[in-house]
Parts: C-alpha cells; sequence; structure tokens
C-alpha cells in the first residue's frame, strides 16, 4: 500500500520546488549561490542543492543558510520542533 497518492505526491514534488526556487532568489538577494555556500563549507554544490530541496538535511548548510538570512519558514529541518507543521505559501 503506497503511503501517498499520485496527487499528493505532486502536490508534495511542486511545493517543494516552489520552497527550492524561493531559498534560491533568497541566496540571489544576499548576493550568494549554492556553489558559494558549498565552496564556504567545503561541501558538494550536490549537498547543498539536496539540503535545499528537502531531499537530505545536513545540519552544517542549514546553520550556513540561516546564518545567510534565509528565513527559517524555508529550510525543512527534521531537528526543529514543529518543523512538520510548517505551512509554505
Amino acid at each position: 500500500m503506497a503511503l501517498f497518492t499520485r496527487e499528493q505526491k505532486w502536490a508534495l514534488e511542486a511545493k517543494r520546488a516552489r520552497v527550492s526556487h524561493i531559498i534560491r532568489r533568497e541566496l540571489g538577494e544576499r548576493g550568494r549561490t549554492c556553489p558559494q555556500v558549498a565552496k564556504e563549507l567545503g561541501l558538494s554544490h550536490q549537498a547543498v542543492y539536496s539540503t535545499i530541496n528537502g531531499k537530505a538535511s545536513s545540519p552544517d548548510i542549514l546553520a550556513k543558510l540561516r546564518e545567510i538570512g534565509v528565513p527559517e519558514k524555508y529550510l525543512h529541518d527534521p531537528h526543529v520542533a514543529g518543523n512538520k507543521e510548517r505551512q509554505v505559501a
């Protein structure tokens, strides 16, 4: 039995895409790109993209995004209490 219907999966992917676009826009407004963030942390740009896309959760990358000024409501951090209840437009 599937956890999500096809429609629910599409809706989650669409939300993920919106949020990752917002995060990249936030970085751009602050003069940063994903590869720059990766270089600053000594990590691969794939790791940064995976975290931004919600496919992975790196505490170091999330901390850097917070430091840069990305609003908390856009960050998927399973270690933050109540994160599942966050709503992003």
